[in-house]
């Protein structure tokens, strides 16, 4: 029961963080968007419109964690915490339809040729914005690394993009008032290549936990077998899971006279070599097996 409280404890904390980034990136998302619509620029708006992703994304990742925290039942015998991942797709659905109206929208703006009126007033707001998303940021990225979590480093990734894309609309909206035709819907095609590519990249870190990509190179485990007494040789190494949660499982060779309680010895002994060179194993199975070069 108490290692379940140890395991718990990261999630709680990681639900406390996103609780505050959701705050956050609601508040980014209401000023931008109020910007844009206030001034007539699709770049602001389109970026506000990201913004409301990210909040969504958050709000995605506090019901994925709260699934998250439920211990291992007989249904889930190894846990909950792909809710965690699930919850990545939705974000990638919701990037897909808002890269698809950004570019609707600048398309119709290009044909219209209307041009934003823009203020010192929208200036001020996305560089307000852009100073809470650096700190969203460097919350984010320090509390996903702190606490092991998945979602919080992916966000932190997210977010550390977003400061890219309201950079890159702060320079389309700078040459908008200064006269030059269509930079503002220049700009919004940017964000929507931008929103396509963080979509693409959270999809294949998606996938690859999905799909049981290896979590660790073969090379690093190893380098740990190798230190561990009595193992003659090991092969079949796999390993899956998320970066946070790891489940691995090998198979060692032994002197076939030993007695059966020195292998499980020596089996206990590489477990506890792997558990502490890779914290983020939760789970090892460690099958043994006569050396038959013996």
């Amino acid at each position: 029961m108490r290692m379940s409280n140890r395991r718990r404890s990261p999630l709680d904390r990681a639900r406390q963080v996103l609780a505050l980034v959701l705050v956050a990136n609601l508040g980014v998302a209401i000023a931008k968007v109020a910007a844009g619509f206030g001034t007539g620029s699709a770049a602001v708006r389109a970026d506000g419109f990201h913004s409301l992703i990210d909040a969504s994304a958050n709000g995605f990742g506090l019901i994925a964690l709260t699934f998250a925290l439920r211990p291992p039942d007989r249904s889930h015998t190894y846990g909950h915490r792909k809710f965690e991942t699930f919850a990545s797709l939705g974000i990638v659905m919701l990037l897909a339809v808002l890269a698809v109206e950004i570019v609707r929208d600048a398309i119709e703006r290009l044909r219209t040729g209307v041009e934003p009126e823009i203020s010192q007033v929208v200036f001020i707001v996305m560089g307000a914005t852009i100073v809470i998303n650096i700190a969203v940021t460097l919350l984010e990225r320090r509390a996903g690394v702190e606490l092991r979590s998945d979602f919080l480093i992916a966000d932190a990734h997210q977010t550390a993009a977003d400061i890219l894309i309201s950079a890159g609309v702060m320079v389309g909206i700078g040459l908008a008032a200064l006269g030059v035709p269509n930079a503002d819907a220049g700009a919004s095609l940017v964000v929507a290549a931008a929103v396509a590519v963080i979509g693409v990249q959270i999809a294949r870190r998606t996938a690859e936990v999905l799909l049981d990509q290896s979590a660790i190179p073969d090379d690093q485990i190893d380098a740990v077998v190798r230190r561990v007494g009595g193992v003659r040789g090991w092969h079949k190494i796999r390993t899956r899971g998320r970066a946070d949660e790891v489940f691995m499982d090998l198979h060692i060779a032994v002197d076939p006279g030993i007695s059966v309680q020195r292998g499980h010895g020596i089996a206990h002994d590489l477990q506890d070599v792997i558990r502490q060179r890779f914290p983020q194993v939760t789970d090892v199975t460690v099958h043994v097996e006569p050396d038959p070069a013996a």
